[in-house]
């Protein structure tokens, strides 16, 4: 019962987010496509099926109370399917378990574009329903590689031939998501090299849901609205093809990289020094005696430290997995197996981090893109979770408690500014009515009406001070204004 309080609580959070959240942006003006529209965007703007989707009957789907019910199950989905591929389960009743969920929500909130991943439609079904199916996509890999290192049974063969097929086409839908999970083709890779080394026959199904990914993923990089897209950003001085990335010299290569991190939130670096920081402190109080563990932590700290400050921050990453590295190799050989097992799951997360960094050089991409950033630096603190739970019982209980508070605290902020935002949207709608019944049908408005207290509130296009612009143009038709701006 207590897992099933979580879940429904989650549930409805997300819904009273989603019912408080006013349409803006790209849903204001959106009408239902059909699947001439959809077939429009596939065409000339976005390849990405949730973006197809989102013209078809997603926009229209925004202004009813049907979406909210829809997008929060997405959204609850999200959660706990990812809790499944960090841990090869459902989460157990008990509260070990809502730990872990209540720490994803948070750093969900805290880290992620989360008003335009989990209210915005457009933001929505362009990356959290692409999440949704990815990670549907991915559970059914993650549970057999969980069974098969443990020996279990796997599966019926008498239904091969159905999951195969229904892996394939689960595997055109999720690979047609999102551009960056290419990342994706490249650990399906890395596993079936695995496999082999270790002489693990794998069923047909494992193959063709790569193939069905692989499929997908072509028709969406080589969609003529992806390459007219990505023509306009080139334009911008954003987009870079591969050949342009190949012609630059090695100095324009590394000021490319220098670029992407500047555009990417520098917390994460920050999280990467405080990992490492902690990381050091756990090594430490395993290998030496308290005096000394604490000169050596002071020490490797503050090398740390120097470390973010004056390294580039592609280097430090790289430093990153190096450092984990060496404390593996020293655990592994000193027989300290759970301490060897955290700094793995590390070294893992700073080396996917490092390849998402590559395959985004070529592109400026959108804070509401970056969530795989966000889901990493949840693993890594579920890593760490995990260790304190086996090795420190009181101090896990300690930060447990914490994450539960502060979740409940952020969460009734989030949620609180999301109502201020609907109180300023109302007072906007009846300003504009207001005018209109005077005769002014050129409305200026106050920019209060579009900020919010909450910084991860959106990640959307909102209305300037010049009124022929976009998003300005479409507010003043959807409101019966000749000309609308905001100052």
């Amino acid at each position: 019962m207590f897992a099933v309080g979580v879940f429904l609580s989650l549930y409805l959070f997300l819904f009273l987010l989603n019912s408080l959240f006013p349409t803006q942006s790209d849903d204001l003006t959106a009408d239902f496509g059909g699947l001439t529209g959809g077939i429009s965007s596939y065409m000339n703007w976005n390849g990405r099926i949730g973006e197809i989707a989102r013209v078809w009957f997603g926009g229209y789907l925004a202004h009813m109370q049907i979406f909210n019910f829809i997008n929060a199950g997405i959204g609850v989905g999200v959660i706990y399917m990812f809790f499944v591929l960090m841990f090869g389960r459902l989460p157990k009743a008990g509260l070990s378990d809502s730990i872990i969920i209540f720490c994803i929500l948070l750093l969900l909130m805290i880290y992620s574009a989360f008003g335009s991943i989990f209210y915005w439609a457009a933001g929505s079904f362009n990356y959290l329903w692409a999440y949704f199916v990815i990670f549907l996509y991915l559970i059914p890999y993650r549970i057999f590689w969980h069974n098969t290192l443990q020996n279990q049974p796997i599966s019926n063969k008498s239904i091969e031939s159905i999951k195969a097929l229904s892996m394939f086409f689960l595997g055109v839908i999720a690979g047609w998501s999102s551009e960056l999970n290419i990342i994706t083709l490249f650990v399906f890779l890395a596993s079936i090299l695995v496999a082999w080394r270790k002489n693990i026959k794998l069923p047909l199904w494992y193959f063709t849901g790569g193939f069905g990914f692989f499929a997908g993923w072509l028709i969406l990089y080589f969609s003529p609205g992806t390459a007219k897209r990505a023509e306009l950003v080139k334009s911008f001085g954003l987009y870079f093809s591969l050949r342009d990335l190949w012609s630059m010299s090695l100095e324009e290569k590394i000021a490319r990289i220098e670029y992407i991190f500047f555009i990417f939130p520098r917390r994460n670096i920050m999280y990467l020094g405080v990992t490492l920081m902690l990381a050091s402190a756990i090594y430490t109080s395993q290998k030496f005696t308290h005096l000394k563990a604490l000169v050596v932590w002071i020490l490797s700290s503050v090398f740390i430290v120097m470390c973010c400050i004056f390294i580039h921050k592609f280097f430090m990453l790289i430093f990153g997995v190096i450092y984990c590295a060496l404390l593996w190799w020293d655990c592994k050989r000193s027989e300290f197996k759970t301490e060897a097992k955290l700094f793995q799951a590390l070294i893992y997360a700073f080396m996917i981090y490092i390849v998402y960094i590559l395959a985004t050089i070529q592109v400026e991409v959108p804070h509401r893109a970056q969530l795989q950033y966000t889901l990493i630096n949840i693993v890594i603190t579920t890593a760490f979770l995990v260790y304190f739970q086996t090795k420190f019982v009181l101090l896990y209980k300690f930060i447990g408690s914490g994450i539960v508070l502060a979740t409940l605290i952020y969460g009734f902020h989030v949620a609180y500014e999301c109502f201020i935002m609907n109180n300023k949207w109302q007072q906007m709608l009846g300003f504009i009515e207001g005018q209109k019944a005077l005769g002014n049908q050129d409305i200026v408005l106050d920019y209060k009406y579009f900020k919010s207290g909450y910084r991860n509130y959106g990640d959307w296009g909102n209305p300037g001070d010049d009124p022929n612009k976009w998003p300005n143009n479409e507010y003043a038709r959807y409101f019966g204004l000749r000309t609308l701006k905001v100052q």
